[in-house]
């Protein structure tokens, strides 16, 4: 968590649940509220924004799906992400002498439903004739 929302959760918190108790001899910040009587907030909460967690499925030699997921700001976030993931991949795969444009990545949401599907091709550009091929080893 940012260090700025940190601090500002924790001011909030204490300005919502702490109510300052009038005694001269302590301080109003070290006083404990008396726990028998009901809290009443100085002000509301703010509703802090809660980020969207998006899950990237692998489909390439091998299945794998995403358990935990990753919070983002929004889909286009997640597209950035999953180009990057497919980019990481692929060059994997280059470097093991093969490369399948046709792999791809789903993202779903967090009710699962399907959000973007990123094939492999559309995460760089392919520069070169088609059909030629020469192998140097």
């Amino acid at each position: 968590m940012p260090k700025d929302i940190a601090v500002e959760m924790a001011i909030i918190a204490r300005q919502t649940f702490v109510e300052p108790m009038a005694n001269p001899i302590m301080p109003a910040a070290f006083e404990v509220p008396d726990l028998d009587q009901p809290v009443q907030p100085k002000r509301p909460l703010r509703h802090l924004p809660i980020m969207p967690r998006y899950f990237f499925h692998v489909f390439d030699d091998a299945s794998v799906i995403d358990e935990e997921g990753q919070e983002l700001d929004d889909v286009a976030a997640a597209r950035t992400c999953a180009v990057r993931s497919a980019r990481e991949l692929a060059g994997e795969s280059v470097r093991n002498g093969r490369l399948n444009l046709d792999h791809r990545i789903e993202v779903t949401g967090e009710d699962h439903g399907l959000v973007l599907i990123l094939a492999f091709r559309e995460a760089f550009e392919v520069i070169g004739q088609k059909g030629h091929s020469h192998l140097h080893e």
